[in-house]
Order: C-alpha cells, then sequence, then structure tokens
C-alpha cells in the first residue's frame, strides 16, 4: 500500500528474548523482511530516558524507504 519512494518510520523493538511479547526482531529478521522492497534510510538508538526499564537498550527508530 506505500508508493514507491513512500517511508516506514517508527519505533522499532530488537533482541533474542525467547519469552515474548513483545515480539522482538534481530536485524537479520527486519531486513529479511523489508530488505527486499526497503532501504534503510534511518536508524538511531531511543534514549534511555524515552523507553522504560524493560525496553532499555532494545528500541530503535528507524526509517526504511520503499524502493522505486
Amino acid at each position: 500500500l506505500l508508493r514507491p519512494g513512500g517511508v516506514l518510520a517508527g519505533t522499532f523493538f530488537y533482541g533474542h528474548d525467547p519469552e515474548p511479547p513483545p515480539y522482538p526482531i534481530t536485524s537479520a529478521g527486519a531486513d529479511a523482511l523489508l530488505g527486499g522492497a526497503f532501504d534503510l534510510v534511518e536508524d538511531r538508538p531511543i534514549s534511555s530516558g524515552d523507553s522504560l526499564d524493560v525496553y532499555d537498550h532494545a528500541e530503535r527508530w528507524q526509517v526504511w524507504q520503499k524502493r522505486s
């Protein structure tokens, strides 16, 4: 539903916890899901003060742009 050049932006939860929810994703998993049709154009960690303790150092702000 996203046009070429459009962006998918949001907070992504990364991790390897075998007992979700929430359901974390790995970098390889995100690339497998999005890398074929999207380019990662922004990736930055969420600062500790802006995240709940349980998600600390696991959340990332990312912007993926759909390829043409």
